[in-house]
């Protein structure tokens, strides 16, 4: 029996690793690491720099889903590792 306050998943666990970056966009793959240690995608997402929009591509990358996201990660991101993309 599971308690309901326990996740299934702890922080450690769970990875967000990106997959590509350029300087308009940024690819990411949400991740978890399983009990034999290894890696299984939940979603994919894509961020638009320019615009701002965060968006779910992992059923279907030509109709993404909009999401919303704390800007100030944004503002982070072009601040410190922008210029580190070629």
């Amino acid at each position: 029996m599971v308690n309901a306050t326990q996740s299934f998943l702890s922080r450690d666990k769970i990875n967000l690793t990106i997959d590509e970056a350029t300087q308009t966009f940024v690819r990411m793959e949400l991740s978890f690491t399983n009990e034999e240690g290894r890696d299984a995608t939940l979603a994919w997402f894509m961020l638009e720099l320019e615009s701002g929009q965060l968006t779910d591509i992992t059923i279907d990358p030509d109709k993404p889903i909009g999401l919303k996201f704390n800007q100030n990660l944004l503002r982070a991101y072009k601040k410190h590792c922008k210029g580190f993309i070629q």
